[in-house]
This record gives structure tokens, sequence and C-alpha cells, in this order.
């Protein structure tokens, strides 16, 4: 997702076959916007995932999704401290 290949991970028969550039853009950016909540759910860092409340409103498009924090390298924490 954050290499910007977001048509790998989407079926492309919801992003439907209307002619118009909105049309076909509209339903991509909620399939987007639902992909980037649905990763951010599942970070691996709990402490920076969303509240449930939160994440209904990023769905509904009441808020903005905030971008994805990057995964912390494994051991890094350790080699800080020690």
């Amino acid at each position: 997702m954050k290499a910007g290949r977001l048509e790998q991970v989407l079926d492309p028969s919801l992003l439907g076959c209307e002619d118009s550039v909105v049309d076909r853009r509209y339903p991509r950016m909620i399939m987007e916007r639902f992909l980037l909540v649905g990763i951010l759910c599942a970070h691996l860092m709990v402490a920076l995932r969303p509240t449930m409340l939160d994440a209904l409103r990023m769905l509904e498009g009441d808020i903005e999704v905030p971008s994805i924090p990057d995964r912390p390298l494994y051991g890094n924490d350790m080699i800080a401290s020690g």
C-alpha cells in the first residue's frame, strides 16, 4: 500500500464499468479509505490503532484517515536501551 500499488489489492470488478472518470474514481477512493482504516486497525503497535469510534468516523468520511505509521524494526528498543 505504501508503494502506491492499490490496484494490486483491489478487485477490479468492484471499480465499476462506467465510462465517467468520476464514477470510477469515487468507488476507488472509498475502497482505498476502507483498506487504510483496516491497516490502521491491525497495526503492530496497539497504541497506534484507532478506537472503534474513530475507525467508524473514518469509514464514514467524517474524519480524515491519518497516514499509516511505519512498523517498528524488531529489536530497536533493545539496541537503544542496551
